[in-house]
């Protein structure tokens, strides 16, 4: 009778598992003799308390799940926003030494040379007035780094520069 409370209490609410508890008793009585109106009564009690907290664990479960679902479809479209930034975002991230650890597509096609050529070389030979010292200060916090003037000026592989 524990089967069908828990397979109700994981595809349904509380009232069909109340409805579940209730019918599996009354077979219960129906099918197995009793000594006396005492020990059908204890029984059908211990049975409403075994079959309810098993019930409510598995409607809690049922909760988590949906809750669980909710989160990855969150994290999915988060990843996918993040993922769409990153790709259209010229992005550069730098060693401690000030060279170039890693280049994006978009970083890349705005100085115009390849990602991976790049790699490992001084970031200041793309952004002349860029301050290596800047990269690691005992005080600084990691993040971005920010120019005095609000911007620095890169320099392309064909020698034009943009800011």
């Amino acid at each position: 009778m524990l089967p069908a409370v828990i397979i109700t209490a994981l595809l349904a609410r509380r009232s069909a598992v109340a409805l579940a508890v209730a019918l599996s008793i009354a077979l219960n009585l129906m099918l197995v003799p009793r000594e006396s109106a005492i020990d059908a009564a204890t029984n059908a009690a211990l049975f409403t308390l075994v079959a309810w907290a098993v019930a409510e664990v598995c409607i809690g479960l049922r909760q988590l799940r949906a809750h669980a679902d909710l989160l990855t479809h969150r994290l999915a479209a988060q990843d996918a926003l993040l993922n769409t930034v990153l790709t259209t975002v010229p992005v550069v991230t730098l060693e401690t030494d000030g060279a170039i650890r890693r280049m994006n597509p978009a970083a890349a096609q705005l100085f115009g040379i390849d990602e991976t050529a790049v790699r490992g070389s001084a970031f200041d030979s793309l952004v002349p007035a860029f301050d290596t010292s800047a990269v690691y200060h005992p005080e600084m916090t990691y993040g971005a780094l920010e120019s005095a003037d609000g911007h620095w000026n890169g320099t392309r592989a064909d020698g034009v520069t943009f800011p």
